[in-house]
């Protein structure tokens, strides 16, 4: 029923949710309503962390680069060979979000054709990927020429 009315309006929903908490924890613990997890909890999916879907980093990079240098007035042309090697060599553990941000940025701030590790800022320590000692690391998998 619409706010001051008495009309009953028949609706049919589905709700989307996401949480880093464990809801069955919470409310063993008295901290989430009971029947609410249960009216939620239809269909549980468990995404892990994109550290360790590491396939899905250069593939989620291009993509936030294509939608962010559309935008820009500046086109860099794509990503060094070293700046797509220091993004499947971060640890993300902002996710997403922190490769989002991390392309977003170094899509506006760059003024290069390519970008390289020093234009790739994570967002979880501010550092830029050039001052990693990411090529010392053992590689996930990477990105020939």
């Amino acid at each position: 029923m619409r706010v001051g009315g008495t009309d009953k309006i028949p609706i049919d929903v589905r709700i989307i949710a996401a949480t880093h908490v464990d809801l069955k924890q919470a409310v063993q613990a008295g901290k989430f309503r009971e029947d609410l997890y249960y009216r939620l909890r239809v269909l549980q999916l468990k995404t892990p962390p994109l550290r360790e879907r590491n396939g899905d980093i250069e593939l989620l990079a291009w993509y936030f680069f294509n939608k962010y240098s559309d935008c820009s007035k500046r086109k860099p042309k794509g990503f060094s060979m070293d700046g797509l090697n220091s993004l499947l060599l971060h640890d993300w553990p902002g996710n997403v979000r922190e490769l989002m941000n991390c392309i977003n940025q170094a899509v506006v701030m760059s003024d290069k054709g390519l970008l390289t590790p020093a234009d790739l800022v994570w967002k979880s320590d501010g550092k830029c990927a050039s001052e990693k000692p990411w090529k010392n690391a053992v590689p996930r998998r990477i990105v020939k020429q």
